[in-house]
C-alpha cells in the first residue's frame, strides 16, 4: 500500500503488481496498453471528496467561490 498515485503508477508499469487509480491518472496507459484494466466490476467503489477547511465563519471569498466550483463540477456524478 501507498498514499502516493505516482509510485504506484511506477510500480504497476514496471509489474511489481496491480493498483487501484482514479482513471484519470492512468487514461494515458490504458489508451497505450502499457496497463490494463482488471476487475472492472469492483471499479464502481466511490471514494468520497471532501473540502476542509478551518473555519467557517472567517471563510474568504475566494475559498468559498472554489468550494462551490467543486460542488457544480462535482453535481454531475452519481457519487455526490
Amino acid at each position: 500500500m501507498a498514499n502516493q498515485g505516482d509510485m504506484l503508477l511506477a510500480l504497476a508499469r514496471a509489474g511489481a503488481g496491480i493498483v487501484r487509480l482514479a482513471e484519470f491518472h492512468v487514461f494515458e496507459d490504458l489508451r497505450s496498453g502499457a496497463l490494463v484494466p482488471i476487475l472492472e466490476d469492483e471499479s464502481n467503489l466511490v471514494e468520497p471528496i471532501y473540502a476542509i477547511y478551518q473555519d467557517r465563519r472567517n471563510l474568504s471569498h475566494r475559498i468559498r467561490v472554489f468550494i462551490d466550483f467543486l460542488a457544480a463540477s462535482f453535481k454531475e456524478q452519481y457519487w455526490v
